[in-house]
């Protein structure tokens, strides 16, 4: 065999690999990233600070989950929202309002496995920002 063959197999093979590639590529799903992403940057700041406020006034909230539901208890009234999010999909992410200082949210509204909770309420005139991992049974 010469060497003339010996390149143009290579290079044929090389070709092959190049177009298996493109095709992987171009079929792999377009939102792999954060469409917030920019924003959150901008934002940072603010949210480290309402994040130090839970430090600072000791105002993590307390979180109870139960056989038929999850009892969230706040120190004082609060305002705000509750996100559930689901790190293996964001189609199952739910919000709750809070208008209370004890919120109970049913666990039939929430698919077994873990859930990323993102407090973010208002008690006093100051604002909080609190995130817990939990696992719903």
């Amino acid at each position: 065999m010469n060497w003339g063959k010996i390149i143009v197999i290579t290079l044929a093979i090389f070709g092959v690999f190049i177009a298996g590639m493109s095709v992987y590529m171009l079929a792999s799903p377009q939102d792999e990233y954060d469409h917030d992403y920019y924003e959150k940057g901008l934002n940072f700041d603010h949210d480290y600070a309402k994040e130090e406020n839970v430090v600072k006034d000791n105002a993590q909230p307390q979180i109870q989950i139960g056989t038929d539901n999850v009892l969230i208890s706040f120190n004082t009234s609060a305002a705000g929202t509750i996100k559930f999010e689901r790190p293996s999909g964001t189609q199952m992410d739910q919000t709750f309002q809070v208008a209370a200082s004890r919120v109970i949210i049913p666990l039939r509204k929430l698919q077994q496995g873990e859930w990323q909770l993102v407090f973010d309420w208002k008690s006093n005139g100051r604002s909080y920002l609190y995130q817990h991992k939990i696992m719903v049974p």
